[in-house]
């Protein structure tokens, strides 16, 4: 149903999105399955488009039955490309464009570079909106002249992947904040940490999440605590390549019982508010989904100082900003989060009322204004 008085500002529009796969719960497939379910809440009609499924890449297969459980409630439609695309984009191009002409898009909206290198083969002109989702291009930057032919507008979700567009392509660049939905905004303020300490992080096991030397951080505060009586657990939340060589860090490290690889999880916001601590390690980001819902949550962050990771973590307000890999760095971080009472709430407050800045309705609102503005000006 849509938002009273929305459909006299902004027409139905049918909306094709873009993504990798609904097995990854990575930060662009987690904005792609907010926007979508919001945008048929709203009257639009969506479909998502991506390349592999769960087995093409190794991933959660339950991940990927949520996913698709999730827009079917919502209405949204979605197409498989196939993982062979990746290896063959004339095959990605021909699929692509079969999918374009069944579902007749007024809009495509990519979200990766391989969606816009199947346009190109496809020469597919339909309006286009595409979204840059970090502070690295996994693919050339020599390929922008060739996507400036199909992109009308370049979207950034933080000012640092605005500056990387600005560097490399010629079309405008509007900068849209990510958005969260409502689930994590029910949240109370902390008042002070537990007294067993639980400490979360959320993203995928892969080298950018740099998990190894969050986990040499984990084993210095660690001793820290023992020696004070007190017992600290790390709580990390993703699934990826990169796990076996983790689990093997911890053996070796001892940390088995205080570090825990829980998976692919659906249930982040629960573990949010059982959590004292954000911890984010990334050795690179765009802007981070899992740090505006710690926010929301009124959950205070250590996260290193990279993309937009600042835009949501204010320096000494509602957390703390790292250098990327020092483990030092991180520990000491979050010692001086855990023991100051007061600090640690006025952090939480802060966080709470930042959070109002990226809102699934405004990022929603924003997407559906440029739409709007791409297709007319069409």
């Amino acid at each position: 149903m849509a938002l009273p008085g929305l459909s006299d500002r902004i027409p139905a529009l049918r909306i094709m999105m873009m993504i990798s796969s609904l097995a990854v719960s990575g930060g662009a497939e987690m904005l792609v399955r907010n926007l979508a379910a919001e945008y048929a809440r709203r009257g639009h009609r969506c479909h998502i488009v991506y390349i592999s499924d769960a087995a093409g890449l190794n991933a959660s297969a339950d991940y990927e039955r949520g996913f698709k459980v999730a827009m079917d409630a919502a209405g949204v439609g979605y197409t498989e490309l196939g993982h062979a695309c990746r290896r063959n984009p004339l095959l990605g191009g021909w699929r692509l464009r079969r999918a374009v002409r069944r579902f007749r898009p007024d809009i495509i909206h990519m979200h990766l570079g391989y969606g816009l290198l199947f346009q190109a083969v496809g020469l597919i002109r339909s309006p286009t909106i595409y979204t840059n989702h970090n502070t690295i291009f996994r693919f050339s930057p020599k390929l922008f002249p060739i996507f400036d032919r199909f992109v009308d507008q370049y979207v950034a979700i933080c000012r640092a992947c605005e500056v990387l567009l600005a560097k490399h392509v010629t079309k405008p660049i509007t900068l849209i904040y990510n958005g969260v939905p409502a689930d994590f905004s029910n949240a109370e303020i902390r008042q002070r940490p537990s007294e067993d300490i639980n400490i979360l992080s959320v993203g995928d096991l892969t080298p950018q999440k740099d998990y190894p030397t969050l986990i040499d951080a984990a084993a210095r505060l660690v001793t820290l605590f023992r020696a004070q009586a007190r017992r600290i657990t790390f709580s990390i939340a993703g699934s990826g390549s990169e796990r076996h060589a983790l689990e093997a860090l911890l053996r070796d490290r001892g940390l088995e019982g205080d570090v825990h690889l829980l998976g692919t999880r659906r249930d982040v916001a629960a573990l949010m508010a059982k959590a004292d601590l954000l911890v984010l390690a990334s050795r690179y980001e765009g802007l981070p989904i899992t740090l505006i819902e710690a926010a929301m949550s009124a959950l205070p962050a250590v996260a290193t100082d990279v993309g937009g990771s600042g835009e949501v973590v204010e320096d000494g307000q509602t957390g703390l900003l790292v250098p990327v890999g020092s483990s030092k760095a991180i520990a000491e971080a979050v010692v001086a989060l855990l023991s100051d009472a007061k600090h640690y709430a006025a952090c939480s407050a802060a966080a709470k009322a930042r959070s109002r800045q990226f809102t699934l309705d405004s990022c929603a609102a924003a997407h559906l204004a440029l739409y709007k503005a791409v297709v007319t000006g069409r």
